[in-house]
C-alpha cells in the first residue's frame, strides 16, 4: 500500500482540494497474489477508483482502446524467430498514471491515509477531497488514454502501427517490432541487434518507469522458452490455475477432451442459476486457452459454447471433461521452428506459401443436422 500511494505522489496523480463542484467517486484497496515467470509470488496492492459511479459526457467521454489480438501474438512469435531475434519484455510501472487526464474528477480519501500520510491525515477535514490529475486504475477512460500516450511515444520514435493491428509496431529504420499489450512491450530487433533495442529501451526508460524483464518469458498467462532455433509456448501455469478455480487440481486426467457420443446424449434437468455462471466460467477460461495455445480444443468449445445461455447438467460433466483432459495434456506446447533459407529482413518483400487441409462431417450434428467443418494450414516458403 505504501509504494503504491508513494508512486501516486510521485506522478504528481492527485491533488487535495475543497471545491464543491466537483463530483465525487469513490475509491478503494484491492489486494492481488500475482504470479512470476519462475511461479514464485508477489503481493501487489492498487488503488482503484470506483469507475462505475462515472456519469458518460460529465467524467469521460471515449473508453475505447486496442488490445493485442493473441493470434497476432503467435504472428508475432513467428516472425521474431524468422528474423532470429530474441523477444524482450518491459513491464511499464503504473502506466496509467503518466498522460494527463482531461476531464476534472474526484475521488474521496482512501482509507489507511493516517498511517500511509500522517502529515496530511491531520489537516483533513470533512471537505477535503482528491483531485484527480493522473487516471488511477478503474476510471473508463483509463486504459485509452494510456494508449494514446504510448502510441504517441513509438511514434515520435519511427514506428508505424499495422493495418491490420494497432498494437503492433514496425520501424524500417530500425528493423524492429514492437507488440503492446496494455502496459507489457515485447520488442525484438532483426538478427538480435542490440544498439537499436538499447535506443528504444532508454527512450522509453527516460519518459516512463520501466522494468526491464530481458528476454520474454511469461505473456498474459503464456510462458515463453527461447531458444536461436525455435520458441515454445506453453500454458501449463494457467492450466492449473484453471483446475485450482474450479477444485479439479486433484482430479485424474482424460486423453480425450469429449466423450464419443457424447453430442448425442438426451436431454437432462437445466442448471441451477448458479451452477451456470459456473459453466459459462469454465467455457470462458477454456476458450482463452484455445486462442493461446490450444488449437486441439477448438472443436469442444464449438460444441459447449452453443448451449452456453442454457446448459444442462449433462454439458456441465461435457465442461469438466475438457478440463480433465488439460489436467493430463498440460504439458503440451506450440513448437515455433525457424524455416531456413528464408529472407530475414523487414524490407524484403515475401509472403510465405500457404498449405491447407480440410475436412468435414456432412450433416453430421445430431440435433440440427448441420455439417461440421474443420480446416488447418501452415506457412511455408515461396517456390
Amino acid at each position: 500500500m505504501r509504494s503504491e500511494y508513494d508512486s501516486l505522489k510521485a506522478h504528481e496523480t492527485l491533488y487535495h482540494v475543497t471545491d464543491n463542484d466537483l463530483r465525487l467517486i469513490t475509491c478503494k484497496w484491492v489486494y492481488r497474489l500475482k504470479a512470476n515467470a519462475d511461479r514464485s509470488q508477489r503481493y501487489k496492492a492498487r488503488l482503484v477508483a470506483r469507475g462505475f459511479e462515472q456519469v458518460y459526457g460529465v467524467d469521460y467521454s471515449e473508453t475505447f482502446d486496442p488490445v493485442a489480438r493473441l493470434t497476432t501474438f503467435r504472428i508475432y512469435v513467428a516472425s521474431a524467430l524468422e528474423l532470429q531475434a530474441t523477444i524482450y519484455h518491459l513491464d511499464v510501472v503504473n502506466a496509467f498514471l503518466n498522460p494527463v487526464i482531461e476531464e476534472q474528477t474526484a475521488i474521496t480519501i482512501p482509507e489507511g491515509i493516517e498511517w500511509l500520510d500522517p502529515k496530511l491525515a491531520h489537516h483533513l477535514t470533512s471537505s477535503f477531497k482528491l483531485r484527480v490529475n493522473k487516471a488511477p486504475a478503474g476510471l473508463r477512460q483509463a486504459s485509452r488514454l494510456w494508449y494514446k500516450d504510448i502510441a504517441n511515444t513509438l511514434t515520435t520514435l519511427a514506428f508505424t502501427p499495422s493495418v491490420s493491428d494497432p498494437n503492433i509496431y514496425f520501424s524500417k529504420l530500425k528493423q524492429m517490432v514492437v507488440l503492446l499489450y496494455v502496459d507489457y512491450i515485447l520488442l525484438c530487433a532483426q538478427g538480435g541487434a542490440i544498439a537499436p533495442l538499447d535506443e528504444v529501451k532508454n527512450t522509453l526508460k527516460s519518459r516512463y518507469k520501466i522494468t526491464d524483464l530481458g528476454p520474454a518469458q511469461q505473456y498474459v498467462g503464456i510462458t515463453l522458452r527461447q531458444s536461436p532455433t525455435q520458441i515454445v509456448l506453453c500454458h501449463a501455469p494457467y492450466v492449473f490455475t484453471l483446475l485450482k478455480r474450479f477444485g479439479l487440481q486433484d482430479c485424474n486426467g482424460h486423453l480425450t477432451p469429449l466423450e464419443p457420443g457424447s453430442r448425442t446424449k438426451t436431454e437432462s434437468s437445466p442448471l441451477p442459476s448458479a451452477e451456470i455462471k459456473t459453466y459459462q466460467a469454465i467455457v470462458g477460461g477454456i476458450m482463452y486457452l484455445m486462442l493461446a495455445t490450444g488449437p486441439d480444443l477448438a472443436y469442444s468449445i464449438s460444441v459447449l459454447s452453443k448451449c452456453a445461455a442454457s446448459p444442462q447438467e449433462h454439458h456441465l460433466g461435457m465442461a469438466k471433461r475438457v478440463l480433465r483432459y488439460l489436467k493430463r495434456t498440460a504439458q503440451l506446447a506450440l513448437i515455433y521452428t525457424r524455416t531456413p533459407g528464408l529472407p530475414k529482413t523487414l524490407q524484403t518483400s515475401w509472403w510465405p506459401a500457404t498449405i491447407g487441409f480440410t475436412n468435414s462431417g456432412w450433416a453430421g450434428d445430431p440435433v440440427d443436422r448441420y455439417s461440421t467443418a474443420a480446416f488447418i494450414s501452415k506457412n511455408g516458403p515461396c517456390v
